[in-house]
């Protein structure tokens, strides 16, 4: 899930582009699924033919209204990548790998404290933190990095 927010500057502030995914979707042998509310097919076919990977995006489950049917979908993954988001906390409730793309600055700082990767409120979650304003290049990295040592060898 890489964008969300009901207010325009805070959706500016946590929300990333798929282009900014792109050193995960350099990873090899990964199959990519969507858990973003909302229309987003555009995007995704704008993705694939950039990146040249499929993401799965199932359409009949919304994700705002069928919560059942969403928490059903998270439980299944191996891990989740999101920004701070409900999927965040859909997915760090149901125990599931998680990874948490946090902003700088971060207006939820009291849920995430100021630093460190843990949180108390999610065991499985694991949060990585931009550490200024511009870009989100290094916390892809470092996401890209524990994804290939969950996959393994």
């Amino acid at each position: 899930s890489w964008k969300g927010g009901a207010i325009a500057e805070e959706q500016r502030r946590r929300s990333t582009t798929l282009d900014q995914w792109k050193t995960l979707f350099n990873q090899p042998n990964i199959d990519f699924i969507t858990l973003q509310y909302g229309d987003c097919s555009e995007e995704l076919r704008a993705a694939g033919e950039r990146f040249g990977v499929q993401i799965q995006h199932w359409q009949d489950v919304d994700p705002l209204t069928d919560v059942d049917t969403f928490a059903a979908q998270i439980a299944a993954l191996d891990v989740v990548i999101t920004i701070d988001n409900s999927t965040l906390h859909f997915a760090g409730a149901l125990g599931i790998p998680t990874l948490g793309l946090v902003p700088f600055p971060s207006s939820s700082a009291w849920r995430w404290f100021k630093e460190g990767e843990a949180t108390p409120w999610y065991p499985s979650l694991r949060l990585l933190r931009r550490r200024y304003p511009a870009g989100w290049d290094s916390i892809f990295e470092q996401a890209a990095a524990h994804v290939a040592k969950l996959r393994g060898p």
